[in-house]
């Protein structure tokens, strides 16, 4: 019970409170230093492969869906905005607490204050959604707010998100 809900670890994440969170391929753990130990969480229980942290502390997690953290009640709740349709690969939050989500269909971007979910539309699936090669595996969005897409096969993407900009590498 004190260990880890699976071996295949996919993600580490120091939230600002100073909490490591662990994804594994069977869900999430936090690890209590004072204890030595691991605290399980049983939902998702499902690989959990990105972190990431507003502004205002709210903490989110990628499980194929997008999750947030319910302090209160010491767990993860789906968030219901985002269709059951769309598999999440990775996340990152911007400046304006938005966040944007790398998936099987291109990027999206999630207004959690008003729970609005839109596409990036300079950046889509140019393929069938079968087509792995396109998919947006991995995101982050540097200081300049400039956000860096990885895709499965087809390099790396920049967005300057402030002039609407794209560049390409292969």
């Amino acid at each position: 019970p004190n260990t880890l809900t699976h071996n295949f670890v996919r993600s580490i994440f120091l939230d600002s409170r100073k909490r490591i969170w662990i994804g594994t391929e069977k869900g999430i753990c936090r690890y209590i230093p004072r204890d030595d130990a691991f605290l399980r969480y049983d939902h998702p229980d499902v690989a959990t492969i990105s972190f990431a942290e507003s502004k205002q502390q709210e903490l989110f997690c990628v499980s194929g869906s997008l999750y947030k953290f319910n302090e209160a009640n010491d767990r993860f709740e789906r968030v219901e905005a985002i269709p059951d349709s769309l598999l999440i690969l990775s996340i990152a939050i911007d400046e304006q607490s938005r966040l944007w989500l790398a998936t099987n269909r291109g990027l999206k971007i999630y207004d959690k204050d008003i729970r609005s979910l839109t596409e990036y539309t300079g950046v889509t699936v140019q393929k069938s959604t079968e087509d792995m090669a396109d998919y947006i595996n991995v995101i982050y969005i540097d200081s300049q707010q400039s956000v860096w897409l990885g895709k499965n096969g087809n390099g790396i993407l920049k967005i300057n998100s402030l002039q609407n900009e794209v560049s390409s590498w292969t």
